[in-house]
């Protein structure tokens, strides 16, 4: 698990390095009078330009005071000359000169610093509470509805039958939702947040034995989560911040199609048609460590970033009642019931991405997305059948091999869920402290 951490931890560093470097990045500003300016360009209109300067001042400037602007820093030579021009400037002529009104100066002239601004926040004194809400489009892939399909495959080859194709699912989003709250107090911070996904998919198992075996349905699939988490601002400047953060997560998802259909073809045609009437359902519980990182572009614009990783456990039940119609022989109509309870653990990541925009001091809008991903190692499976038909009866040693078997095979399987969700929010912050 660590070493899964630092590797997913140093790829979202990664990520953020351009944002970093463009953070960092100085220009050399010429002036026409000869001064020599060297900052970092945050703002410009048509006319003006606002430069944050090395000690943090910001300072406007007339484009029309403007001689260039270059990303290479002043030579020894055009810092003597610059020097030259100013000593110019501060030794005037001693001839007295009448005393005139004050007149305001129309070259670089200081603006309002970034701590006096409305938009700024001290990140490490900050006392609030972030209460938000989105709007979007949910995808959610899950695992749970092809998995008896997939079991059945695998013990059909071991016995000798023909092989079972398991479609990849066509899931169209549908509508979903986001919500949660972020209380700051100084560097700590704690955070409850929410989601509901809702997709539908389309899915298609194919068996090729001595009949071929098709089963199709559309599961209008529904997934929850909550999470908790404690993150502490680790690092901050006036362009970034850092938080690790260390949260649990809840997932609970359910899955369901009362029509899926199932037709069995022999070599003279249409042998027996099925109705499916079908439910999974999930439930994944765990620990999440990761990373947040918030890089602002100047006062009103951010991008925040946030990266997990997840450790879950849980079950899956699954429940299939099958009506049977055998068209060839009527002897052989049957109601079956298959019953699948899974024990299981599941690994994976959560990432988000939100560019938020401050349209006041304590109101924001944002578009973002987040997706989760996860891989499942099965711990325990078995299946109860019924069948009207009858089950018959064996030994209890081969019960036992025979539940082995089907365990077995169930962990022989490559499961993996995935969620991702677009975004369209906005946020509400409550300020409880005076700047």
């Amino acid at each position: 698990m660590p070493s899964s951490v630092l590797k997913r931890t140093t790829i979202v560093l990664l990520l953020l390095l351009p944002f970093l470097g463009l953070m960092a990045e100085l220009q050399t500003v010429y002036l026409r009078n000869g001064q020599i300016l060297r900052g970092e360009v945050i703002q410009q209109t048509a006319i003006t330009m606002q430069i944050r300067m090395e000690d943090g001042k910001i300072l406007k400037l007339n484009k029309s005071e403007i001689q260039r602007i270059s990303f290479k820093e002043p030579t020894a030579r055009e810092k003597k000359e610059a020097e030259e021009k100013a000593k110019q400037i501060v030794e005037p002529n001693p001839e007295p000169t009448p005393e005139i009104a004050p007149v305001l100066p129309t070259t670089t002239a200081a603006i309002t610093t970034p701590t006096e601004s409305p938009y700024y926040i001290d990140q490490a004194k900050r006392h609030d509470l972030e209460l938000y809400f989105a709007a979007g489009l949910g995808r959610y892939l899950p695992s749970a509805a092809d998995l008896p399909s997939q079991v059945q495959g695998v013990i059909g080859v071991l016995a000798g039958g023909g092989p079972t194709n398991v479609a990849a699912p066509t899931v169209h989003a549908l509508p979903s939702e986001v919500y949660g709250a972020n209380y700051t107090w100084k560097r700590f911070s704690a955070g409850l947040s929410g989601m509901k996904v809702q997709s539908s998919g389309f899915h298609r198992t194919t068996n090729y034995g001595s009949d071929t075996v098709e089963i199709t349905g559309t599961y209008p699939d529904k997934q929850s989560s909550l999470k908790g988490d404690l993150s502490f601002l680790a690092f901050t400047n006036l362009r970034f911040d850092l938080r690790p953060t260390i949260g649990y997560q809840y997932f609970w998802s359910k899955s369901e199609d009362p029509n899926s259909s199932v037709t069995g073809t022999g070599p003279s045609g249409l042998d027996f048609v099925a109705n499916y009437n079908q439910t999974f359902s999930e439930n994944l519980k765990g620990l999440s460590v990761g990373l947040k990182a918030t890089v602002r572009m100047g006062e009103r614009w951010e991008n925040r970033f946030e990266f997990n990783d997840l450790n879950l456990s849980g079950n899956q039940n699954g429940s299939v009642v099958v009506t049977m119609a055998n068209l060839t022989n009527a002897s052989g109509n049957a109601l079956e019931l298959l019953s699948q309870p899974v024990a299981l653990k599941a690994k994976g990541f959560q990432f988000s991405y939100r560019l938020v925009f401050q349209y006041t001091p304590t109101i924001s809008f944002w578009t973002g997305f987040q997706t989760y991903e996860w891989k499942y190692s099965i711990n325990n499976y078995s299946q109860d059948a019924y069948s009207s038909l009858g089950n018959g009866s064996s030994p209890p040693d081969q019960v036992i091999l025979q539940n082995f078997l089907i365990e077995k095979a169930a962990q022989s399987i490559t499961s993996r869920s995935k969620t991702s969700v677009l975004e369209f929010g906005i946020m509400k912050r409550l300020e409880f402290s005076t700047k």
